[in-house]
């Protein structure tokens, strides 16, 4: 079984409301077939010059043993949170995004900022709800991995080829259309929104 460990903001909180908030989170993420890692420790002993530090790097010490981090609304305000982020990102553990953490809007250059955290974006006025935009991970394909005659014979020759990373988009239909690229509109609206 997979497993996943939660990065939530805690300041000012009691554990109750700590724990109250990551119901549904973990029920999400069990039904998904991951074990989540509490690391809410309640034996915690809040000494020391910086107790928040010690509190964060016990939590790193849980998220190298994750196979993903799953981050919830306010996650980018929260300051162990932002480092955690960046820890999964040096590392290579896959981040997730609580659906609630919706947050904007903004304009396209925040919004590209989101997009390259690994955050989907999507624009208020589209007409299509439900769509948004991603940027898909670049990656080598080898010989024998294309899935048309042109790719296939390029890659006979050359042994492998990258494609780099890109945005695509989940259409409302559901469909995947690769290489998006944004339109006047998109680039200068300022209802960007990311999840």
């Amino acid at each position: 079984m997979k497993r996943a460990i939660i990065s939530q903001p805690m300041r000012g909180k009691t554990e109750a409301q700590i724990r109250e908030e990551r119901e549904l989170i973990i029920q999400y993420l069990n039904d998904k077939g991951y074990e989540v890692i509490d690391t809410v420790f309640p034996d915690f002993t809040n000494n020391g010059n910086i107790p928040g530090l010690k509190y964060l790097a016990k939590s790193l010490e849980y998220i190298a043993d994750a196979d993903v981090v799953y981050f919830m609304k306010g996650w980018e305000s929260a300051r162990g949170c932002r480092i955690e982020h960046e820890a999964c990102r040096e590392y290579g553990i896959d981040s997730a995004y609580a659906p609630a953490s919706t947050f904007g809007p903004f304009d396209f250059s925040a919004a590209l900022t989101h997009v390259k955290r690994g955050m989907r974006i999507y624009r208020e006025a589209w007409n299509g709800k439900g769509q948004y935009v991603y940027m898909q991970e670049g990656m080598k394909i080898k010989n024998g991995m294309a899935r048309n005659e042109v790719l296939a014979g390029y890659l006979e020759a050359v042994g492998e080829a990258k494609i780099h990373s890109h945005l695509d988009m989940k259409n409302a239909q559901g469909e995947i259309i690769v290489g998006w690229a944004a339109s006047q509109t998109d680039m200068l609206a300022e209802d960007w929104y990311a999840m």
